[in-house]
């Protein structure tokens, strides 16, 4: 009892005493966790059987009146101890000797069925006959006891989700065990919150992100604040959809809500908004881990899909279901809109302002009609007959869909007479709708005389529609119990499925009609009593029917986790009245799911109670591994989270992939969700399995409040590696998402604002401009306007990083610098900006030889390099003795492995390049090259062994211009030469046929009777073409190789 609060009572300590000595039959009222009041009438009834056992102990008579008011009989105070104890025993070992005998019974029976003779029985002991009244009540008293313990033993036993239910061999009804009782320990320093307060209150929120700032448009249809829903639609900075859901489980949208809750204004506005340009949604750095593809031809038959990890894990995909929230920007009325709002059952005048959006665009909204009409059954079967009634008549009106006048009239008759029909109008198959009949739409009338009539007319008592839809489902959602008590009195069976799998106790439940369930279940109960032998033996005091109440469809949902997940507070009494199981799972296709976690996902904190005051298990977990209080933040239920919270639920516990409840609300943005938590004493450092922690998930799912609000707390730095696998900061993930305004805002969010140290290095010694120039490598455009915008990224950001600290020329541990990578991979505009910088120019070289030359090369053919190599010869030297000048002019003669020098690897490139652009810019680099470095024409290509093979002009020769065998010309190359294969430079711009290469050369001087060094050994002249001929007459050279070539080629040469 408390010290503080009289009639107040808190479990203190484990005792032990004699069960005589404890009360009980108390009726306490539950106040808070482990705390419950003793009304005063319970008082008074307490003080009275106390008063009547110590008048008993003292020889006094009581009154039997007295017995029958306050209900307990206290005749055996006074009591030996001794005398109770000794009669108990005596009572075992004569049970003991009975069933001794009856084995040995059943054991001669079968040996004489066996022929084997009989065993003589032994002779049995007498007994005492008779005691006295006192030991008569003693020994039947410590009976029941001593059974109770025996009883587990010898029953049939069947287990069902923490419980047992047992029956004893005469079938009479015994104890149903309790659970044991959770120890948790209640948190009162959690807030209270009655309402959610993202969404149901004023409460002021910051801004967090603009996914999640979007979602406040649901918060003021919720409000009925029509200013705060106009100011949301006007605000283009921070706003990014007027489509978004609310969470991952509750998958409403703000349209959805205003038609749920019927708010016209509010749909007007949203349906009329102007096409703006709203800002965009946060990126999402994470990547999803994908598990492959099945194709069913592969094993013949469908397999469940694979997790990201093995045991049902899901690693960080957990935090990736709400990445596609925010696709649409703007709301419309589709299918899935007029299905909600069928399935509520909303007003004619609500469905007619949907449709009236699209009313001047006669198609479309023709099509949504149509659309509409198509599906009236889904108001059918939510019991919905007034709005069917209309929608059928509309229906009838634009050509019937297959409707008769009948389905209108017992739809929409309440008490007036059908007209006159004939029986086979009674099952009148529409058109599409599940092909319902009249007979159907008279199950859910009110007035069960239309279902009277149809039936006399037509008994088709089990017709079905075509998704397995008997009457007896149409009579169990239908909002009054006539229909559903005339079809029990005829002994329709309650438990026939659909084609889900769904009974009528089940469609019931999910249509929220109490009555109907409760109705039911007395059916139900009655008729399972009348049953002799059952496989569960069922108490008409308890009113319980295990096998119907806890039997699931083929999702192996039961009744009560139908009515959790729909919220229907009075239906989740009516099911646990009637003892259903409220710790029953689903089955592990469907991740092993309680009521208790199917209300938290859908936020029904008034179920939550419900619940738990009836014994749910707060801790209990999932297939993965989650608990109520889990799927509560994933949804962002601040209320449910702190209800759970104050509890004693766990604020640290983890799934099977590691991820904690804090990881979850940084995930999906919750901010009073991360908030309650903090209170509660949740970690906030903690990784999961995939190392990833709360604040770098926060900052990578672009929830950039919730990053500011976290790195306020104590213990929290914004430095430390967030990926302990590869020893990224925030910085380096941000700058490995893809270039965007997105990232320029996350660089300025953490260098400016948190001071976010940019000089760290990963475990690879990469840098923060490491990871820059690898984002920009995948990101290189053309020049086009968005290659503008995307340079002026680069700028903004590189200059961020540099006036912060971080160096261009740190080395990682393969030897890279970012300048040199940013020369490799040809970001140009970051080697100039780092030259800019200060970089200092060097004559290192990459693992295959290549300077800086060497990689220009490459880049030259898609983009312009002079305003790069303007900026390297403005730069500052590693060696102060040498000028940017004179080291590009010792570049310019190195040679890679591939035995080029910059100048040979820029005419290989170029034989190869067919865009009259792309050969612009490399000219200009090769004139470049050869007339400001001074680069060798004569330097011969060379082989592995460093053989020489080929020359400049042998090369130039390869491509289809002649412009650069002038510009090669004109700095005095060898001109007879010959490469690897014998070949002079002359007669390859014969064989490719470049007249413009083979007119330069004769006029460079080019010998024109210089064989080839090979085993033909012919001459230019002899490969010239009729169109090279008279060329090289006008060069008036004596044709030497006539006389050894044939007569054809001579008068080739004569005729020229």
């Amino acid at each position: 009892m408390s010290d503080k609060e009289a009639d107040m009572y808190i479990p203190d300590f484990y005792d032990q005493t004699d069960f005589e000595c404890v009360l009980t039959n108390l009726r306490l009222k539950r106040v808070d966790k482990n705390k419950y009041q003793l009304p005063q009438e319970e008082r008074q009834r307490t003080l009275n059987i106390l008063q009547r056992a110590l008048n008993v102990e003292n020889g006094m008579d009581i009154s039997p009146l007295q017995v029958t008011t306050d209900g307990v009989d206290v005749s055996i105070v006074g009591k030996e101890d001794e005398e109770i104890l000794r009669l108990q025993q005596e009572n075992l070992k004569n049970e003991q000797k009975n069933k001794i005998s009856q084995l040995r019974n059943r054991a001669a029976s079968r040996a004489v069925n066996r022929g084997r003779p009989k065993r003589p029985e032994p002779a049995a002991k007498i007994t005492r006959a008779s005691t006295t009244a006192a030991e008569s009540k003693s020994k039947t008293l410590a009976a029941k006891v001593k059974l109770r313990a025996r009883e587990t033993v010898k029953v049939k036993l069947k287990k069902e989700g923490g419980r047992i239910i047992v029956s004893n061999k005469a079938g009479k009804p015994v104890t149903k065990l309790k659970k044991i009782a959770e120890r948790l320990h209640p948190n009162p320093k959690v807030t209270v919150f009655e309402k959610d307060p993202t969404f149901e209150t004023n409460i002021q929120i910051p801004y967090v992100s603009s996914s999640a700032h979007s979602k406040l448009l649901i918060r003021a249809i919720l409000l009925k604040d029509i200013n705060m829903l106009q100011n949301l639609i006007k605000d283009t900075t921070q706003i990014c959809s007027l489509n978004t859901y609310r969470s991952v489980d509750v998958q409403l949208t703000p349209l959805m809500y205003a038609v749920l809750k019927g708010n016209h204004r509010a749909i007007k506005a949203l349906l009329s908004v102007n096409k703006k340009k709203y800002c965009n949604p946060p990126e999402t750095l994470l990547e999803y881990q994908r598990s492959g593809r099945y194709n069913m031809t592969m094993l013949g038959h469908a397999v469940k899909a694979i997790n990201a990890c093995r045991g049902g894990r899901e690693g960080n995909n957990a935090f990736l279901k709400d990445v596609n929230f925010c696709d649409s920007t703007y709301p419309t009325v589709d299918q899935t809109v007029l299905k909600e709002a069928l399935r509520a059952g909303v007003s004619m005048d609500t469905i007619n302002l949907l449709l009236a959006e699209n009313k001047e665009d006669s198609y479309v909204y023709s099509w949504k009609k149509d659309e509409i009409l198509r599906q009236i059954h889904i108001a059918v079967r939510n019991g919905h007959h007034k709005l069917a009634g209309q929608l059928v008549s509309e229906a009838i009106d634009k050509g019937g869909y297959g409707f008769g006048n009948l389905h209108k009239e017992v739809l929409l008759y309440d008490r007036q007479p059908l007209s006159n029909f004939k029986s086979v109008s009674v099952i009148k198959k529409a058109q599409g709708n599940a092909r319902i009949t009249p007979l159907h739409c008279a199950a859910i009338n009110p007035n069960p005389q239309y279902l009277t009539a149809l039936l006399t007319s037509a008994p088709e008592y089990n017709l079905s529609d075509d998704n397995g839809w008997r009457p007896i489902h149409y009579a169990s959602v239908c909002k009054s119990t006539g229909p559903l008590e005339l079809l029990i009195s005829r002994s329709i069976n309650l438990e026939e499925p659909e084609s889900d799998g769904n009974t009528a106790l089940q469609v019931a439940a999910l249509a929220g009609r109490a009555h109907n369930v409760d109705l039911i279940l007395k059916h139900l109960i009655a008729s399972e009593h009348t049953k002799k032998e059952t496989a569960i033996t069922v108490s008409l005091q308890d009113k319980q029917c295990v096998n119907a109440i806890d039997k699931g469809n083929k999702k192996s949902f039961t009744a009560l986790h139908i009515a959790c997940q729909q919220g229907y507070t009075d239906v989740v009494k009516v099911l646990i009245k009637h003892k259903a199981n409220v710790d029953k799972m689903t089955n592990a296709q469907h991740d092993k799911l309680t009521p208790l976690m199917f209300a938290s996902q859908k936020g029904h904190l008034d179920v939550v109670k419900l619940l738990i005051e009836h014994g749910a298990q707060v801790e209990m977990k999932d297939k993965k591994q989650r608990t109520a209080l889990t799927h509560a933040v994933i949804n962002g239920h601040a209320h449910v989270t702190s209800y759970l919270l104050r509890l004693g639920a766990n604020p640290n516990s983890t799934d099977s992939s590691g991820n904690t409840l804090v990881h979850y609300a940084a995930a999906y943005g919750w901010y009073f969700c991360l908030k309650l938590l903090i209170e509660a004493g949740a970690s906030l450092n903690l990784p999961n399995d995939w190392k990833i922690t709360p604040l770098s998930l926060a900052f990578m799912k672009g929830h950039m409040g919730l990053v500011d609000f976290l790195v306020e707390q104590p213990g929290i730095d914004i430095n430390v590696d967030v990926n302990n696998d590869s020893g990224m900061t925030l910085v380096m993930q941000a700058l490995r998402s893809r270039i965007n305004s997105s990232m320029l805002e996350r660089i300025h969010f953490l260098v400016v604002k948190q001071k976010s140290d940019c000089k760290k290095v990963d475990l690879m010694g990469n840098n923060a401009f490491h990871h820059l120039v690898m984002s920009e490598v995948s990101e290189v455009r053309y020049e086009t306007k968005a290659q503008q915008e995307h340079d002026a990224l680069i700028q903004e950001i590189t200059k961020l990083l540099l006036d912060h600290g971080c160096d261009p020329m740190v080395r990682n541990k393969e030897g890279e610098s970012p300048f040199n990578l940013a020369v490799k991979e040809g970001c140009l505009l970051l080697v100039k900006m780092f030259l800019d910088a200060g970089c200092e120019l060097n004559l290192d070289v990459s693992h295959s030889g290549d300077n800086i030359l060497h990689y220009l090369v490459a880049h030259a053919r898609n983009r312009k390099v002079e305003p790069m190599l303007q900026a390297i010869l403005n730069a500052k030297c590693s060696n102060p003795e040498s000028t940017p000048h004179q080291l590009l002019c010792q570049m310019a003669k190195m040679y890679n492995k591939n035995g080029h020098t910059p100048l040979l690897q820029a005419l290989s490139a170029l034989s190869t390049c067919h865009d009259e652009e792309s050969q612009n810019r490399l000219l200009t680099f090769i004139k470049f090259l050869l007339d400001e470095l001074g680069a060798d024409v004569s330097a011969p290509c060379k082989d592995k062994d460093g053989k020489d093979t080929s020359h400049a002009l042998h090369l130039g020769t390869k491509c289809k211009s002649g412009r650069v065998i002038e510009v090669l010309l004109a700095h005095k190359p060898p001109l007879n030469v010959f490469d690897d294969e014998g070949q002079s430079p002359l007669i390859l711009a014969i064989k490719g046929e470049n007249t413009e290469a083979v007119e330069a050369l004769v006029k460079a001087g080019a010998n024109v009777n210089l064989k080839s060094n090979d085993k033909d050994k012919i001459s230019p002249l002899l490969l010239a073409a009729k169109g090279l001929c008279p060329l090289l007459a006008k060069a008036r050279q004596p044709p030497e190789g006539l006389r050894c070539n044939p007569p054809r080629f001579a008068t080739q040469t004569l005729l020229a």
